[in-house]
């Protein structure tokens, strides 16, 4: 029976809600105020629930599908004891906080999953439920009976039912008998918009009925006895799952707001605030609870810690094989191909074809492994003869999903976030676009689910445009934290399962061939997937170039390389790139280690979008411009260029074109390349300057160093020689940048090296002070050394100092022995030091000394060139690691001295950085090993620097200072622009 403290509870879960969203002034307060009483019955009377063991394999799930409502969940989680604090709700919606804007999976104890997109919620629990009957009729069949017994609850929105997805995953939940899944319905007829009824008049409940759901209407939201009944009788349908409609206000007891559009999306205000409370009775102040009401929510989930105690005792007497039922070990990826049989090279199969082999092998090895198809079994190689599941056998292993792309997809989240079963589904890859939401959401949580997409290019053939993927295998490698995989051949296919399954560490696409395909490659260790993402599958000797392709085009980049050698006695490299965004992050602005510098073809037949980095132009990709056509598979292939003899000829003209170029023209662009470079970098300078110059003394440092960054991009790119950025300002703290790798210039060659800071100084351009400058430093291509672009400790000094001082040795030895080689006394030092929270204790152990300390807030490599030209001493402290490349560039120029370390800011800098090179975490470089040849730097003023003016407008036009840097001098040049 409800009492006095129930609704006090009830009220505390409100009035935390909407102070959350008042305090971040964002969010969504309406729902809480009108589901505050149903979420506080069903955690404090019908969840089976353990705070302090929040993730016991038999507990109930709890899904807000309306995730936008998420501050009502983070009031429970708190108010329940799950360890979020008053501080942690303060800081809904900040940054870094446990309580962000919609709900995270992994973010925060207590949440089931990261909803957010309407619909997503409740389709994925319909995966948890039948996860949850899966599990249960194994267990029971193993002779625990009982050991899995647990219900999936959801409250959801108009706008989780309005969504198509909710139809396709609400109709198979009724078709499976899903009696174990519980969805509580928020019906408040409110949308964004208005009323509900504008948009739509379902009958919700009738709706349900006709999918075979059982079907429960509750009228009065604040009768916790009435709700609490609803769900018991919910629990007690065994006819398939059951839907509560729950008559709700929005934003219940807001003075002029409930019931309305306008409690929908946006804080109360202080006023609508202040009348909710006194509706209320409520007279704490903002994030104030009584103890008393603490402990008597935290008092009603005792039952379910002694529910989790029990059950963890019960475990550790279940027999193995139950227990592995429960929590599978699931193999390493070399263990799982080490159960995969090898395919001959005499063995031609689609690899839609060799993907159901291998799943007939690993479902007889992995029993956890279970899933199915959009209707498409048969073409998509998962109709393996095992048993269906069904509402009358949840012991089978395949899954018909129907015609039900998205719903599938969710539900396949939903049974990797349930836990016990590594799941699949498959269809087309031009269905992709109907999985994507889902797929997406695979990706935000890390889920190990894999979706299999089948018939994955042109050659699908007579099904013509609307069935040939183009553009799908882009779109899905947009998507971060995807493992998009387009095997070869079979034992490619085999490589690719082995590391989705033991590797659950995020989702994994497999592109599969409708056409039958040659084994072109061997079995093994399927170590090369992550590592790399490549193989490669010819390698000759004495090859003049490389063609890299993916999926079912390797065997035509094979067929073309066997061509020119018949014909033209040219050898071929041939690269299988896999996975291409694995491949990418590895090779990335080093394409060379991989070509050895040789001319390189991609073929692959979708969108170019994504291959630039590898190739010299873009015409050197063979690639689709436009949709398919309806023919046989190989006609259509070979009529867009996709056949052997057509992607020799191509070859061809690209190995021709740059080596033409290279003996044309090496001796004459070498000559004149270097007063080429030095033109182009300095009119990309002050290009730079100009677009930042109008947001001088405004405050706007984003603003400026975008306007930067694009007009030097756009600069560089019309110079008549090719550059390489090596290093760019902004990769430390994904500020704009120019892109490591980014090529730019309208050049074949020669190419040079660059490293860039568009702004300089950028807070120096925010308050309108002196010290802010675009720079580029410049040399010939692979000479400048690429480091991660974190922190770096960094030392600079003048020519006369050069050999005295060392960077390991302590700051006092350091200013000693700069005194002495300057035969100055200490106190005639200055030495000039980043003004950041890091440098405290360097900048008072220099001044303890005597020494002076010019602190400036921005812009050391603007220091660092004024101790290169004598006006300060030196220059100490961290800063980017790209301003220590130019700086370095700049002090090779004029006969400084610089020594640099990286100097990682965090765990994660550092285990980046170790991932990349570890040999450098330690390692002191000076100028000579960062820029290996002689290099050249442009420095223009924006807001004057040193030498360099500021920029002003003299006679209608702006006046600008730029320095030039070589060869041992610096020239000034000043100029209209």
């Amino acid at each position: 029976m409800t009492n006095d403290n129930d609704q006090l509870c009830v009220t505390a879960l409100r009035m935390l809600s909407i102070d959350q969203v008042e305090h971040a002034n964002s969010g969504h307060p309406g729902l809480p105020l009108g589901l505050a009483p149903a979420a506080y019955t069903l955690f404090s009377r019908v969840l089976k629930h353990a705070p302090s063991d929040p993730t016991w394999a038999d507990r109930d799930r709890f899904v807000l599908s309306a995730g936008h409502g998420s501050a009502l969940v983070y009031s429970l989680l708190h108010l329940f004891g799950y360890g979020l604090e008053v501080q942690d709700l303060q800081g809904f919606r900040q940054l870094g906080s446990k309580t962000p804007g919609h709900p995270e999976y992994h973010h925060t104890t207590g949440v089931e999953m990261t909803t957010g997109p309407l619909g997503q919620g409740i389709s994925s629990a319909v995966g948890m439920a039948l996860a949850e009957a899966m599990m249960a009729s194994r267990v029971d069949a193993a002779g625990a009976k009982g050991v899995i017994d647990h219900h999936t609850y959801v409250f959801a929105s108009d706008g989780d039912l309005m969504e198509g997805i909710s139809h396709e995953a609400g109709s198979l939940a009724g078709h499976l008998g899903l009696n174990k899944l519980i969805v509580l319905f928020d019906s408040n007829n409110i949308t964004i918009t208005g009323d509900a009824t504008l948009s739509c008049t379902d009958n919700i409940r009738g709706r349900f009925e006709s999918y075979g759901w059982n079907t429960i209407l509750v009228e009065d939201h604040e009768d916790l006895d009435l709700i609490e009944s609803a769900f018991n009788k919910a629990r007690e349908n065994t006819g398939g799952p059951t839907l509560i409609e729950l008559r709700t206000v929005i934003g219940y007891g807001a003075p002029t707001k409930a019931g309305k559009s306008s409690v929908h999306g946006s804080a109360l205000g202080a006023k609508e605030i202040a009348g909710t409370k006194e509706f209320y009775k409520w007279t704490y102040p903002p994030f104030e609870v009584p103890q008393a009401i603490y402990d008597h929510a935290r008092s009603s989930v005792q039952k379910g810690e002694k529910l989790a105690a029990a059950w963890r005792e019960r475990y550790k007497e279940l027999s193995n094989e139950v227990r592995q039922i429960i929590s599978p070990v699931v193999p390493s990826p070399g263990e799982i191909a080490g159960s995969i049989k090898p395919f001959s090279p005499d063995k031609a199969l689609a690899t839609r074809i060799s993907s159901k082999e291998v799943l007939i092998q690993l479902s007889e090895a992995l029993p956890f492994l279970i899933g199915g198809s959009a209707d498409l079994a048969e073409s998509t190689g998962t109709n393996l003869g095992l048993d269906f599941v069904s509402s009358s056998n949840y012991l089978g292993r395949e899954i018909n999903f129907g015609i039900r792309e998205h719903g599938m997809a969710a539900l396949l989240n939903g049974i990797a976030l349930h836990g016990g079963f590594v799941a699949y589904g498959s269809t087309f890859l031009v269905f992709s676009d109907y999985c994507r939401p889902s797929v997406r959401l695979a990706a935000i949580m890390g889920l190990g689910v894999n979706f299999v997409f089948t018939h994955d290019s042109i050659a699908v053939g007579e099904d013509g445009p609307t069935h040939e993927p183009v553009e799908h295998l882009a779109a899905l490698r947009a998507i971060p934290n995807l493992r998009v995989m387009r095997p070869a051949d079979a034992n490619e296919t085999a490589a690719a399962w082995a590391t989705s399954i033991g590797d659950p560490s995020m989702p994994s696409v497999l592109v599969l061939s409708r056409q039958g395909l040659p084994t072109v490659t061997t079995h093994g260790d399927p170590a090369w997937v992550n590592d790399s993402g490549m193989q490669i599958i010819s390698d000759p000797q004495d090859a003049r170039g490389v063609i890299i392709s993916s999926g079912s085009e390797v065997v035509i980049a094979l067929e073309a390389a066997e061509i020119l050698k018949q014909n033209d006695g040219i050898s071929v490299r041939v690269v299988s790139v896999m996975w291409r965004e694995r491949f990418l992050d590895v090779y990335r602005g080093r394409i060379e280690a991989l070509t050895s510098g040789l001319p390189t073809l991609v073929v692959e037949a979708g969108i170019p979008l994504g291959w630039e980095p590898v190739v010299a132009s873009e015409a050197d990709i063979i690639a689709m411009h436009s949709y398919g056509a309806s023919g046989k598979g190989s006609e259509v292939q070979a009529h867009f260029g996709f056949s052997g003899e057509k992607v020799a000829q191509s070859f061809r003209e690209t190995l021709s074109r740059i080596e033409s170029t290279k003996k044309d023209s090496h001796d004459l662009e070498y000559l004149n390349a270097n007063l080429v470079l030095e033109r182009n970098i300095v009119l990309a300078c002050v290009d730079a300057a100009k677009a930042s110059f109008s947001k001088v003394g405004r405050g706007d440092r984003n603003s400026a160093d975008s306007l930067a960054v694009g007009a030097m991009r756009r600069a560089l790119n019309k110079a008549p020689i090719a550059l390489e950025v090596v290093i760019g300002e902004g990769e430390k703290d994904e500020a704009p940048m120019l892109y490591r790798g980014e090529r730019l210039g309208s050049g074949a060659g020669p190419t040079f090296d660059i490293a860039v800071d568009p702004l300089e100084g950028t807070n120096y351009v925010a308050k309108g002070q002196p010290g802010a400058v675009s720079v580029i430093a410049a040399a010939p291509r692979g000479t400048f050394k690429y480091l991660p672009g974190y922190y770096m400790d960094k030392m600079v000094v003048g020519s006369r100092a050069k050999g005295a001082l060392t960077l390991s040795n302590s700051i006092e030895s350091n200013v000693e022995a700069l005194a002495k080689v300057l035969d100055k006394s200490i106190g005639e030092i200055e030495i000039v030091v980043l003004d950041k929270p890091r440098h405290k204790e360097l900048i008072s152990r220099i001044r303890k000394i005597g020494a002076r300390v010019r602190e400036i807030p921005d812009g050391d490599v603007m220091g660092a060139f004024e101790v290169l030209v004598g006006h300060i001493d030196a220059l100490f402290g961290i800063g980017g690691a790209p301003e220590g490349i130019i700086m370095a560039a700049m002090t090779k120029a004029l006969g400084g001295e610089f020594q640099g370390q990286l100097t990682p800011q965090s765990d994660a800098e550092r285990a980046q950085i170790i991932s990349f090179d570890a040999s450098i975490i330690d390692t002191v470089f000076d100028q000579d090993a960062l820029i290996l040849a002689e290099p050249v730097v442009a420095i223009t003023s924006v807001t004057g620097a040193g030498v360099l003016e500021p920029v002003t407008y003299r006679d209608g036009s702006l006046y600008i200072s730029s320095a030039l840097i070589r060869n041992g001098s610096y020239s000034v040049v000043s100029q209209f622009a």
